[in-house]
């Protein structure tokens, strides 16, 4: 009866369940079919479908066929871009929602560089800053990376986010006790932040943080947290803390604050537990992962006589 009634208020809308549109955007099998299913239900769409059509667009264009018909017709994604910043500018999204989409944006290749992207991106930007102190670690890791990796300005948010990482680390540590309570709600003090979203906020401090002593202090944090639980992780997981902790390191981060090489530091401890980890599981690897592999340990000569001899 209420769908009968809505269809008499709208006969033309081609009115759809938000749940059925959520379940048709959720299963598309091409890029093209999620922008065709937009067109058709565009008045139907709300905010609670934007994660689930960005992140099913990012994960078909991440190979194969898909994966070059996005690179060849990205522009294509204009009208879902400019309904989802439209929506954001005028409705609040709880952080995660915005997290997924700010992941998956980046992910399909829209920078915030590009002017047909950037007020897409300052929507998001906006809205991230917004609920920052609501937000739990995993949301604000992956739109710091999301920011960094699509070229937007990140700096005032990857700063702002710091301080809140540092909490959830020392409260993982055990040595946050009788501190103050932080500032998210819904998170367990105590439960580590997954290892992946660790090394996406690693990753985009790295590429697109200011240096500065916090983010020494920091790096070293996180490096300390990641070395013990390294095992079972993703080579893809594996692949981005190698990138963050060598080359990207030694690159990014001034002389002044850079982490030295000295087998005491959890820097070095977290290279050799990582090369342990792939000494064991080597046949997961791709070709590309194994030469990429190869060349970061060739390069980090601080770790030449442990690290790399494993490897």
């Amino acid at each position: 009866r209420l769908r009968q009634s809505r269809m008499h208020k709208r006969p033309g809308s081609g009115w759809i369940e938000p749940e059925q549109l959520r379940t048709r955007l959720a299963c598309a099998r091409s890029i093209p079919e999620i922008l065709e299913t937009r067109r058709r239900f565009k008045d139907e769409i709300e905010l609670g479908h934007l994660p689930v059509a960005w992140s099913r667009l990012s994960r078909l264009g991440r190979s194969g066929i898909q994966r070059e018909w996005l690179c060849d017709n990205r522009e294509l994604l204009a009208p879902l871009a400019e309904q989802t910043r439209t929506i954001l500018e005028n409705e609040i999204p709880d952080a995660r929602a915005n997290a997924s989409v700010a992941h998956a944006v980046a992910i399909a290749g829209l920078h915030s560089d590009e002017p047909k992207w950037r007020s897409l991106w300052e929507a998001i930007e906006y809205r991230a800053t917004e609920v920052l102190d609501v937000s739990e670690p995993p949301d604000y890791a992956r739109l710091a990376w999301a920011m960094v990796e699509a070229k937007h300005p990140a700096e005032k948010y990857l700063e702002s986010a710091v301080d809140l990482l540092q909490q959830s680390l020392r409260a993982e540590s055990g040595s946050g006790r009788g501190q103050a309570v932080p500032k998210w709600r819904n998170t367990q003090p105590h439960k580590p932040l997954p290892l992946v979203e660790l090394a996406l906020f690693a990753n985009a401090y790295v590429r697109g943080g200011l240096p500065s002593a916090a983010g020494s202090s920091l790096m070293e944090s996180i490096a300390r947290s990641a070395a013990s639980r390294v095992a079972g992780a993703k080579p893809s997981t594996l692949l981005l803390l190698l990138r963050t902790f060598t080359v990207g390191t030694r690159a990014r981060v001034s002389s002044a604050v850079a982490l030295p090489l000295d087998p005491g530091l959890a820097r070095d401890r977290l290279l050799v537990a990582v090369a342990q980890e792939l000494t064991h599981r080597a046949h997961e690897l791709k070709p590309q992962e194994v030469a990429e592999v190869m060349c970061v340990y060739a390069a980090e000569v601080g770790v030449r006589s442990g690290a790399n001899d494993q490897t």
